[in-house]
């Protein structure tokens, strides 16, 4: 959980950058797809995500159950921030696994706040111990 927690200071730094949209141009009549460069402290945070075992390969995140688990913990108003570690790995499974297919997901998981509440959430659970 270490590496995780350094990232609520990281996210509060106002000057923080998470990554940009590059591509998408066209040139000599080639289009190159849009994609999400990642900053070096958004691949930080990825490869926090990573060390700390959050990412794990038991959590089936493509099935209905675990879709639906998902989308409740985003969209129910106090759910992230009442998660246990169990909810937490399956939020940021699904937000890790899911950005390679979905390109932007943890861009706008960081944009709309959910990825600082989360951080907050690790934070308050190592608290507790």
């Amino acid at each position: 959980m270490a590496p995780l927690l350094a990232y609520g200071a990281v996210f509060a730094d106002p000057d923080f950058t998470f990554g940009a949209w590059s591509g998408g141009g066209t040139e000599a009549g080639v289009m190159q797809s849009p994609y999400y460069a990642f900053s070096e402290g958004g691949l930080g945070f990825i490869e926090a995500v990573v060390s700390g075992n959050w990412v794990r390969p038991e959590i089936d995140w493509l099935s209905d159950g675990f879709r639906q688990r998902y989308q409740h913990m985003i969209t129910t108003p106090m759910a992230i921030e009442t998660a246990s570690q169990d909810d937490m790995a399956h939020l940021l499974t699904t937000l890790v696994r899911g950005d390679r297919f979905n390109e932007g997901m943890l861009a706008q998981a960081f944009n709309d706040g959910t990825l600082a509440r989360i951080v907050a959430r690790a934070v308050a659970l190592a608290e507790r111990g």
